[in-house]
């Protein structure tokens, strides 16, 4: 059977119709103008069918000596990261090695790479072929017939279970399933993508001619420029494109979904200090209120601790970090005058050193002022919320005050000098301040590590464990004392532990419930726009941005700097060490994502309040088309009001938020919306590389064609999942591998039926570090879930 499509060597957004090359009967083929390596990874996993993956992209990224086999197989290595994320230990072999075709034996997975002798086609009448058609009658082994196919299938590194195919015996055609559409629908289909392009040329156009916002120099145009840079038609199944307007009508009946409520709490304001000293004493320093041996004994880590990380710093990236010691100093080394209260050991212009001052504002560059103001008159319910933004966030930790000094995390090592270079920036930003010598006591330096991003291999990112310590640390009290035994039974509590995130929302917990929304919400939501849309002859388009340090962006609570502090290598020459103290909430708090969702779940609505002003006085002056007015109507009738009589939506994940409105001039009314409100707050945004816009965009690690109704996995998140499911079924999954994973798979729900128990109490993670392999606790739900993955 034959159906028509794009070339997969043809810009997916190009409108224009496919130009055939090559004289009449040559069926359209076209030749590669290089040919190179393909990896083909058949993967054999334990209760699931055999998968085969492509690689993304047919050519080796640099040149390669195709004659040679150890340099073949020298790629194929360096190469399989790209193809799965399980294959920490697959050898690839060469598809010449075959013995008559057949597969040789594996356990997990085989990489078979093959040096495409026999040039790559792509089809530009776009029909299906077999095995036999492309390498021709001297067919050659199944893997080489298999890479050849992938070629012309649509988009590159995607999943498709073995069975699918026909392997035949030994030198036989495999020959690919027909797609289940007609050529008339597909044509149909080319009408409607071609216009949706169209319109997402129109929005590139749009905002490209948009005036700036006073003090904005060129944004829009810039922004016109990431128009189209998410997924695009390509990507839409075959079998979706024969009815698109399948539930149309009856998402126009239905209300919108809000992904977002503000939680009802209360704000008593900041913690008062501890203590006062007594009249008449008035310390200069730390020789003043420590005791000689907490002196020397602070003294020494801090030395022996600068030593090791000098040393891991000389030896390059790798190099261990040879220092494991923690240091816990109680109340039992102060002096009795300065017990029971947080020093600031920054002296003033007279030389003393005093409490540290709660009262004292946070350190911000936002415009706080502006957000609290406009929350405060719509009498926003989260009154916590206004709070921490007026007096910096707090963490609710009642700890004890001990100075606990933590070594650094083995990780460290990995990344020290990318990491160094990380702080750097923050602290130029201004969400750190740097000490050179110890700026409170007590004190908390928590332990840094590093972690490979996955998208980003070798610039690790910072991690900060507020988890630590995992196993019970006292103060040894400097002598014979009779707070030597109350010390010993009150070990250390970790400040995630103290800040206790767990069951919140609950009666009684210390933290409201932290509302996310889903990509199913979203996808609802599109689909009722999409009603309003269809009746306009318009699209749905989407936007997608990125805060840059989002966490950092929101400021600490004075009283909470001497929890949050780090020890470093010194970055002067006259210094040995240093501290940095975190004047914002990082990462590593537990209570950071709770703060972070209600934040910006309040910036959401100064926008969407914002494009509700800037929508009424456009109909006010142009009004609506007759489809949107018809639309409106018939939800009117309906009893629907307020919101969700709206044709725009949007909604934020943390720091990740999606715009989604009907057409393309509300679109840039929306854009314009959103920008006003994040050049009054000064938020900052990230790189613009993190934008999308158009008639599809990535988020949440999905794509959303919201467009045409189509919600997709990318090829990379697929075999992520499959693999991290399959290691943890082999019990080789770390905590924080598997915290990733059900991350992960929570946003993967819709093909779950959106039922949140598939991933309920998968793992135990009971107080296991984030390097420590977890517990697999629902084997069948795992397997459930690769299954599902797998088809």
């Amino acid at each position: 059977s034959k159906g028509r499509r794009e070339s997969s060597d043809r810009d997916a957004s190009d409108p224009t119709p496919p130009n055939p090359t090559g004289s009449p009967g040559s069926r359209g083929r076209r030749e590669c103008e290089s040919s190179g390596c393909v990896l083909v990874v058949v993967v054999a996993l334990a209760d699931a069918p055999p998968q085969v993956a492509l690689r993304d992209g047919r050519l080796p990224s640099e040149l390669v000596d195709l004659d040679r086999r150890d340099a073949t197989l020298d790629w194929a290595r360096r190469s399989i990261p790209g193809v799965v994320a399980f294959a920490d230990d697959l050898e690839p072999v060469l598809a010449a090695e075959f013995t008559n075709g057949e597969l040789p034996p594996y356990s997990l997975a085989r990489v078979v790479v093959v040096p495409s002798a026999v040039p790559l086609f792509a089809t530009e009448d776009a029909e299906w072929v077999s095995a036999v058609d492309v390498c021709g009658e001297d067919a050659l082994a199944a893997a080489v017939a298999l890479a050849k196919l992938g070629a012309l299938a649509p988009g590159h590194g995607l999943v498709t279970d073995i069975r699918r195919f026909d392997w035949g015996g030994a030198g036989e055609p495999v020959t690919l399933p027909a797609p289940d559409v007609q050529t008339e629908d597909i044509s149909a289909f080319e009408t409607v993508a071609a216009a949706a392009l169209a319109a997402q040329e129109e929005l590139r156009f749009a905002l490209r001619g948009m005036p700036d916002e006073p003090g904005d120099d060129g944004y829009f145009s810039r922004l016109s420029e990431r128009v189209g840079a998410g997924p695009g038609i390509a990507e839409v199944p075959a079998h979706t494109r024969n009815d698109r307007r399948r539930g149309l009508d009856v998402a126009a009946r239905q209300p919108f979904v809000e992904t977002f409520h503000p939680p009802t709490t209360t704000y008593d304001g900041p913690p008062r200090a501890p203590a006062a000293p007594p009249e008449g004493f008035h310390p200069r320093g730390l020789a003043d209120l420590l005791l000689e041996s907490g002196r020397r004994l602070l003294t020494d880590w801090c030395q022996e601790h600068a030593a090791a990380l000098v040393r891991a710093w000389d030896g390059g990236d790798g190099a261990p970090i040879a220092f494991r010691k923690p240091l816990i100093l109680g109340q039992e080394y102060v002096v009795p005058e300065a017990r029971g209260i947080v020093w600031d050991l920054r002296p003033d212009e007279a030389g003393f050193v005093h409490p540290l001052d709660y009262s004292q504002s946070p350190v911000s560059h936002l415009n706080l002022g502006y957000l609290v103001g406009e929350l405060e008159a719509a009498e926003w319910p989260d009154r916590e919320l206004l709070g921490f933004l007026r007096d910096g966030a707090q963490f609710k930790a009642d700890v004890h005050l001990d100075c606990v000094l933590l070594p650094h995390l083995l990780s460290l090592a990995n990344g020290l000098r990318r990491v160094d270079d990380g702080l750097k920036k923050l602290c130029d930003k201004g969400y750190y301040l740097v000490a050179n010598a110890l700026p409170f006591f007590p004190i908390r330096c928590a332990p840094s590590g590093s972690v490979e991003r996955k998208h980003e291999p070798g610039r690790p990112r910072r991690i900060e464990d507020q988890g630590q310590p995992r196993r019970p640390l006292q103060s040894t009290a400097p002598g014979p004392t009779p707070n030597r035994q109350r010390r010993l039974n009150q070990p250390v509590v970790p400040l995630n532990v103290a800040i206790d995130i767990r069951g919140s929302g609950d009666d009684g917990a210390k933290w409201p419930k932290e509302e996310k929304p889903t990509a199913h919400q979203l996808a609802r939501n599109a689909m009722i726009l999409r009603s309003a849309a269809a009746r306009s002859g318009t699209f749905v388009m989407s936007l997608t941005d990125d805060s840059s340090d989002f966490f950092n962006q929101i400021p600490l609570a004075p009283c909470e700097w001497w929890k949050t502090t780090a020890f470093w290598r010194s970055w002067s020459a006259t210094a040995s060490w240093m501290f940095l103290i975190a004047l914002s909430v990082g990462f590593g708090i537990s209570a950071a994502s709770n703060v972070a969702q209600r934040f910006s779940g309040g910036i959401r609505f100064l926008i969407l309040r914002e494009m509700d002003r800037l929508e009424r006085e456009f109909v006010a002056a142009f009004g609506l088309t007759p489809g949107e007015r018809d639309w409106i109507d018939e939800r009117k009738r309906l009893g629907f009001s307020g919101s969700d009589l709206w044709l725009w939506n949007s909604a934020v994940y943390t720091d990740d938020p999606v715009m989604i409105a009907v057409g393309v001039h509300r679109s840039c009314r929306f854009v314009r919306a959103a920008r006003r409100v994040v050049l009054k707050l000064r938020l900052r945004l990230a790189q613009p590389a993190k934008r999308f816009l158009g008639i599809g965009v990535p988020w949440l690690g999905l794509h959303h064609l919201l467009a045409f109704g189509v919600l997709a996995i990318p090829a990379d998140k697929r075999l992520r999942a499959i693999g991290d499911i399959s290691r943890a079924l082999a019990r080789r999954l770390t905590r924080a591998e598997a915290r990733s994973l059900l991350g992960l798979l929570a946003h993967l729900l819709p093909w779950a039926n959106m039922d949140e128990s598939t991933t309920r109490g998968l793992f135990v993670f009971g107080e296991l570090g984030p390097q420590d392999l977890v517990n697999l606790m629902h084997r069948e739900r795992l397997t459930a879930w690769k299954h599902r993955l797998a088809v």
